[in-house]
């Protein structure tokens, strides 16, 4: 279930009485229920169990007219380990510790790439086709022994056009991602010069896209791209960050793919997860050694009070109590705008108490504009709803 409520925040009489500004909860939760969330998705791992079936798979496409980009396998480990670098500190961050990203590797534990020969020539390729390049993706890796249903694909497509001499690349390939927290599929693309080694090149560049950039600085965008859309993969949808997030640089699910490593080159501050992130991936199979026995089951949720009310700052509280057949360690708040997609959604995040009572508050929003109130609930199994 996910509870969706149209608002527009021109006019607070749509909502019961408004509160006191000093009454307001925070629009995080707090170090001491970030333990309490913690406390939930171990306990229920350790004590109701089984060994986590997540992982993530890579896999490296070429049209069969194409041979692979220069130093492929070496460059895709570093990109590969570079993601779960990020990941784990900032999920060590926010509170949820000992959180490493399981990877297929080989026998000697580095990250297993497996390559895959496209039937089709360069030219049939393009972007919208990410579909049939998945397609002959799962063919090999089913030949491995690989159930395709119970893993995230990171696939990586040659499809990048990148000319040394004149200094300028392009690339006609698919780049986005989607899934859930039992499998999904991120499609990124690689050249030549995609390399966690180059953040800081200062080499000239043409991007067809992003016009007259460095080297450093397309490795930021996207080397930041394979770790946000592998967050789609993941299930994390799109957010920006709250102005008492903005310090610490870029939300990740936001515009955080541009702004990548780009502290390195002392050009802003760079990209972190958002808590209401970190929350939905500290239960997730692919982060976790150990998992609850109800990985499979979908929750069922009910609201017995809910409570949405307009607040004098220009924000809005939601306070109420909440049930599910499946534990919850936290609870995110979506407020998303009109226009932009969901890019510039902030959040709000809670912990609810042992008697699935909440309440959070949104911060000041955007007045005059009609809005989009998404409510989701984090189990421990890894689901949301």
């Amino acid at each position: 279930m996910r509870l969706a409520v149209s608002v527009c925040f021109l006019c607070s009489s749509i909502f019961s009485s408004t509160i006191c500004v000093a009454e307001l909860p925070p629009a995080k939760a707090d170090r001491e229920s970030i333990v309490i969330a913690e406390s939930r998705i171990r306990d229920r791992g350790d004590s109701d169990g089984i060994e986590s079936p997540g992982q993530i798979v890579v896999a490296y496409f070429t049209p069969r007219d194409r041979k692979p980009a220069s130093q492929h396998t070496l460059r895709i480990r570093r990109i590969v380990e570079e993601a779960g670098t990020f990941y784990r500190q900032e999920l060590q961050r926010h509170g949820f510790p000992d959180r490493k990203m399981s990877v297929l590797r080989n026998d000697k534990g580095a990250v297993d790439i497996i390559n895959v020969v496209g039937r089709g020539r360069d030219s049939d390729l393009d972007k919208p086709d990410g579909q049939k390049i998945r397609n002959e993706t799962v063919a090999v890796l089913r030949q491995r022994g690989i159930d395709t249903n119970r893993i995230v694909l990171l696939l990586f497509c040659n499809l990048m056009d990148y000319d040394p001499v004149a200094s300028t690349i392009s690339h006609h390939s698919p780049y986005y991602g989607g899934g859930n927290h039992l499998t999904g599929t991120a499609w990124q693309c690689d050249s030549e010069i995609l390399d966690p080694l180059r953040f800081k090149d200062p080499t000239p560049l043409r991007d067809g896209e992003y016009g007259r950039i460095t080297i450093g600085k397309h490795n930021s965008i996207f080397i930041g791209g394979v770790i946000h859309e592998l967050g789609h993969a993941l299930a994390l949808p799109h957010c920006r960050q709250r102005n008492d997030e903005a310090e610490r640089g870029t939300a990740l699910m936001g515009s955080g793919n541009r702004t990548y490593a780009q502290e390195l080159r002392n050009e802003g501050r760079g990209t972190f997860l958002t808590q209401a992130h970190a929350m939905r991936l500290a239960a997730h199979p692919v982060f976790n050694k150990r998992v609850a026995t109800t990985l499979y089951d979908r929750p069922q949720v009910d609201w017995t009070e809910l409570a949405i009310r307009a607040a004098s700052d220009g924000g809005i509280q939601i306070g109420g109590t909440i049930q599910s057949s499946i534990p919850i360690h936290g609870f995110i708040a979506y407020f998303d705008p009109e226009g932009g997609g969901d890019y510039d959604a902030t959040t709000a995040t809670a912990v609810p108490n042992a008697n699935g009572a909440l309440s959070m508050h949104s911060g000041p929003l955007r007045p005059g504009r009609s809005a989009e109130l998404r409510l989701v609930a984090c189990h421990v199994n890894g689901s949301t709803s």
